[in-house]
């Protein structure tokens, strides 16, 4: 088993992901966690943050590659 670490940047999204891989069984144990990144914007040289949310979630070394296919094809 390993920790699966997703990044959104709002909750509804954060949501649905948590119900499409609970529902097919490719995610348990899922927490919604928020999280503030930092970056230096190239141009401006200042420090901006941005506000994400970060999923973690159990799932099999085996099923990484559904999970990516599946949220592919949902929110792109």
């Amino acid at each position: 088993m390993i920790w699966a670490h997703i990044i959104t940047k709002n909750k509804t999204e954060a949501v649905q992901i948590i119900t499409i891989l609970v529902s097919k069984k490719l995610l348990l144990n899922a927490a919604i966690s928020k999280k503030t990144v930092y970056h230096r914007d190239s141009k401006t040289g200042k420090l901006e943050r941005h506000k994400q949310k970060l999923i973690i979630g159990k799932t099999k070394a085996l099923l990484f590659n559904s999970i990516n296919q599946k949220l592919i094809k949902r929110f792109t």
